[in-house]
């Protein structure tokens, strides 16, 4: 795994050189060791560079909540036929079977 400070660094290498070889001898020589497809690596870290202004990776926008739309759907639905089940339930609403788990069991 190539850390943001070995990323800014060859990064550095390769606008001071424009030389995508001279930039993995540098990096070779300073962190023995070598980049996992080095020549791809680098046009994309100085790509995301030109593009955000970092080299560091996005974050995750993380897991989606349960809005209130949901839950009533999911409420009107078994008000209406109690003895349904959860995977049908689940199937005409289009959302996971664990969703409508959750609705049931926590609201």
């Amino acid at each position: 795994m190539t850390t943001p400070q070995e990323k800014t660094r060859t990064l550095w290498w390769f606008i001071e050189s424009k030389s995508i070889t001279q930039t993995q001898r540098n990096y070779r020589r300073v962190y023995q060791k070598d980049l996992h497809r080095e020549t791809v690596s680098i046009l994309q870290w100085k790509r995301k560079f030109l593009e955000t202004g970092s080299v560091l990776n996005k974050k995750s926008p993380g897991r989606h909540c349960r809005n209130d739309v949901d839950v009533e759907s999911v409420r009107e639905t078994f008000l209406h036929s109690p003895q349904r089940s959860m995977r049908s339930a689940a199937r005409e609403l289009d959302m996971p079977v664990s969703t409508v788990h959750k609705v049931l069991r926590k609201n």
